[in-house]
C-alpha cells in the first residue's frame, strides 16, 4: 500500500490515507487516516481523541496513528503549517 508524506512548508510532515472510494460507495471521505507526524500535532486537545485506541499510553503522538481524523482537522493542520509543499518535477528539455 502506497503512504504518501506529506511535507508542510515550515518543513512538519506526516502520511495520510484516505478510504477506498469503493468501501465509501464514491463519496467524498470524512476522515482521514494520519500516521507518524514529525511532531505533536495542535491543538493537541482536538487531536489526541482520534489517536489509536491500541497505542500505548506513553506513545508519542509521532510514533503512533489516528486511524479517523476528521478531513477537516487534517486540512486546519496543514495548513497552520504554512500548507502543503508540492513535489517539484524536473523540467525537461524540448
Amino acid at each position: 500500500m502506497f503512504n504518501p508524506l506529506i511535507v508542510c512548508a515550515d518543513g512538519f510532515s506526516l502520511s495520510v490515507i484516505a478510504p477506498d472510494p469503493a468501501e465509501e460507495l464514491l463519496l467524498p471521505a470524512e476522515e482521514l487516516k494520519v500516521g507518524f507526524p514529525s511532531g505533536r500535532p495542535e491543538p493537541w486537545s482536538r487531536w489526541r481523541h482520534h489517536l489509536d485506541t491500541a497505542a500505548p499510553e506513553h506513545a508519542h503522538p509521532t510514533q503512533s496513528t489516528c486511524p479517523a481524523a476528521p478531513v477537516a482537522l487534517v486540512r486546519d493542520l496543514i495548513e497552520a503549517h504554512g500548507g502543503e509543499l508540492l513535489p517539484r518535477l524536473p523540467r525537461q528539455c524540448p
